[in-house]
């Protein structure tokens, strides 16, 4: 599960919100590329780092990491403390995300077929957020919508495909409130990033976040 969730959550690190504007587009000394090629393929880089951030693949990345990882062991074995802990940060996490803004900086060629890609990243300052208000109101609609609250049901015995339900409708519930809250923040934390493209069969991939 924790593999799961570490994967999806790499794959996570893209926001919707991504600037591209000018950036510098270099190469190691050692590779033989024209400004022409670099130019090309910095276009085709640039492309499969939008189109990704586009395809609204976030959420289905974290729920198929999930889905995957929440087998009946890991149900069992959980306590109600560790999956309402696993709810709030995956909650949190996309929550984070999607209210991040990515700012292409630079493409430097290692190769011909490798690129590293580097990024800014603006982010809402999460520590600006109210937890326990937060959380009352996320325990208040889900009582709502399901006549019980999220700790009884975890607390319940549940089927496989229950557990993913409840599970998913929890982060779904935890991400709209946390949304409006952090819309509301006006203080934002600047950091940088950097990844990995591979070139396969002439089509650009991103490799890995490091």
């Amino acid at each position: 599960m924790k593999k799961n969730l570490t994967a999806a959550i790499l794959i996570l690190l893209m926001s919707l919100q991504i600037f591209v504007g000018a950036y510098e587009v270099t190469k190691l000394s050692e590779v033989k590329m024209s400004k022409r090629e670099m130019d090309s393929n910095g276009k085709q880089i640039e492309e499969v780092f939008r189109s990704y951030l586009e395809d609204g693949n976030i959420r289905k990345e974290i729920e198929k990491g999930i889905k995957e990882g929440l087998t009946e062991e890991y149900t069992k074995e959980s306590t109600e403390e560790e999956l309402l802990f696993l709810i709030k940060f995956v909650s949190i996490t996309i929550s984070t995300l999607e209210n991040t803004k990515w700012k292409l900086v630079g493409i430097e060629y290692l190769s011909p077929e490798e690129a590293s890609v580097k990024f800014e990243i603006t982010a809402v300052n999460i520590e600006k957020l109210d937890e326990q208000m937060i959380e009352k109101k996320a325990e208040e609609k889900f009582k709502k919508k399901l006549g019980m609250s999220l700790t009884d049901v975890i607390g319940s015995k549940l089927s496989k495909k229950e557990w993913e339900n409840t599970i998913l409708e929890s982060i779904h519930t935890y991400i709209g409130i946390l949304s409006d809250e952090m819309s509301k923040i006006k203080e934002y934390n600047t950091d940088t990033g950097e990844i990995r493209m591979h070139k396969v069969n002439g089509q650009w991939k991103i490799e890995e976040f490091f």
